[in-house]
């Protein structure tokens, strides 16, 4: 009868396990890089959508010159304002399509060119109003930004106050 100490497998079975575990080698630093960079390009892309649909405007860049077919970037920037107008469909929808220096035989082509691409998209036309307007909306009135801008330049706070630094602060 051959005696084996039976405790001898146990320890060899540990040492093996922990060896494993162990390795050296590092797979997945190639994904972290490629996660991380796909959440930046997520990122990013957000807020240009983001522009995009506060924006609300497409420009004579946006279409095939002389014509009135959307440019590669023209149909991206539309797809994602059509994307955000069914996303919310009681939303209101402005859309700016600027002439520009464009004849106005043109820019009635491509204004009705926009709204077939609308209507294809399954939105009712009649709810988007497109306009040779201001990107963004209203903006400010030139009297207030003038306001801000002298006040900005004399150190002042919007409500009138000084917003240098203080004698404390100054000192730091």
């Amino acid at each position: 009868m051959i005696m084996t100490p039976r405790f001898s497998t146990i320890p060899v079975l540990a040492a093996c396990i922990a060896m494993a575990g162990c390795d050296k080698t590092q797979p997945h630093p190639d994904n972290h890089a490629a996660v991380n960079q796909s959440m930046v390009r997520m990122l990013n892309r957000s807020a240009i959508d983001e522009a995009i649909i506060s924006q609300h405007t497409l420009y004579p860049y946006h279409f095939v010159r002389h014509d009135a077919t959307l440019n590669e970037l023209g149909q991206r920037d539309l797809d994602v304002l059509l994307s955000h107008f069914l996303t919310y469909p009681h939303a209101s929808r402005p859309l700016n399509v600027r002439q520009g220096r464009t004849s106005d035989e043109l820019y009635e082509r491509r204004v009705g060119r926009v709204l077939q691409i609308i209507k294809d998209a399954g939105l009712d036309a009649e709810t988007v109003e497109p306009a040779d307007d201001h990107p963004g909306g209203e903006g400010a009135a030139s009297g207030r930004v003038i306001r801000i801008m002298e006040r900005s330049r004399d150190g002042m706070s919007l409500d009138g106050n000084a917003s240098g630094p203080t004698s404390g602060e100054a000192s730091q």
